[in-house]
C-alpha cells in the first residue's frame, strides 16, 4: 500500500493512502482522515449544491470555492460513513 505526500494550499504537508476500494487515508496533524467519493457523495453534494445532472456535468469547467469545499467535506463524511466512524468536522474546520 503506497503512501503519497502532497504539499496542500496552506503549505501543510498532507499523505494520501489508498486502503481499500474506493476510500482513501488522508493523514495531516498525526490524524487520519477516511474520504470517499461514491455515488451516495454525488447525491448529496448534488443536493446539497440545488445541483442538477447537467449542472453536474458542467461542473469540471466552472466550479466555484465553495463548491469544492462541499464536494470535499462530503467526501471525508462519506469516507467515515463508510468505515462506521463518526464524522465531526463541519465545512468551515
Amino acid at each position: 500500500m503506497a503512501t503519497i505526500p502532497f504539499l496542500g494550499v496552506s503549505g501543510q504537508f498532507f499523505n494520501l493512502k489508498h486502503i481499500q476500494e474506493m476510500i482513501d487515508i488522508i493523514t495531516t496533524g498525526g490524524k487520519e482522515y477516511y474520504i470517499r467519493f461514491g455515488f451516495n457523495a454525488l447525491r448529496l453534494f448534488s443536493n446539497e449544491n440545488n445541483l442538477s445532472l447537467s449542472d453536474m456535468d458542467k461542473l469540471g469547467q466552472e466550479i466555484s470555492l465553495q463548491q469544492t469545499l462541499s464536494l470535499i467535506h462530503v467526501g471525508f463524511r462519506e469516507g467515515h460513513r463508510k468505515m462506521k466512524l463518526e464524522f465531526k468536522l463541519s465545512i468551515d474546520d
